[in-house]
């Protein structure tokens, strides 16, 4: 028997037990993780090498048949200038009689956080093999993967959509392919202040235990 906060452990358990600590650092990770409204993000933002530590990690996600239906733009200088243009003129279009006020914070929104990633998805949607929802699966780990490592190195991120990431000024100003789409963007930076935990539902709600007809 082994000791372990005054209860006393089986000595088969112990391994366990073991195996349990050593992953804790990891655990607490990803269970203090939660997203950071861009407005709280300050600079700096992640270096390029870290970002690329970022896509490294992606790279490990569940993936049928290696397809990688996903790559990631890094919108920097210009080419956020470029679009938050893009952002004023779909708004612009939509809603003619818009204020300008209202252009202005679309701008500012578009420039508020140090580093913005968008997370395309690259659809393969003849393959016979890997049905389209299972790419969609793969794309939505990746982005996770990004997102975790973020927080792992002590920034915070978020992702944001909308019906203007999927607009056709917004695909022409990436060149994206026939097959190609937004899924969204990915603000990152330095919390401005303490992210305060968030409040989780317990686990037991997302869980089934099924025996099929066993009593």
């Amino acid at each position: 028997m082994s000791e372990t906060a005054g209860r006393k452990i089986p000595v088969s358990d112990v391994p366990a037990l073991a195996s349990a600590r050593a992953a804790r650092p990891f655990l607490n990770t990803i269970l203090s993780r939660s997203s950071v409204a861009p407005k709280t993000l300050i600079a700096p933002g992640p270096t390029h090498g870290e970002i690329e530590l970022m896509i490294a990690a992606a790279t490990t996600v569940p993936d049928h048949d290696m397809l990688r239906p996903w790559r990631f733009i890094l919108i920097e200088g210009d080419g956020r200038n470029a679009l938050a243009k893009t952002f004023m003129a779909i708004r612009k279009q939509r809603t003619p009689d818009i204020r300008p006020e209202e252009l202005n914070r679309t701008w500012r929104k578009t420039m508020r956080a140090p580093t913005l990633l968008a997370v395309i998805a690259c659809m393969d949607y003849d393959n016979l093999r890997v049905p389209v929802q299972e790419q969609y699966v793969s794309v939505g780990a990746a982005a996770y993967a990004v997102m975790l490592t973020c927080h792992s190195m002590g920034y915070g991120a978020i992702m944001l959509s909308g019906n203007r990431s999927r607009d056709p000024l917004v695909r022409e100003l990436f060149g994206l392919a026939s097959d190609e789409h937004v899924i969204g963007f990915i603000s990152m930076g330095t919390p401005a202040k303490p992210i305060a935990p968030k409040r989780r539902t317990g686990a037991t709600e997302f869980l089934q235990v099924w025996r099929g007809s066993e009593p």
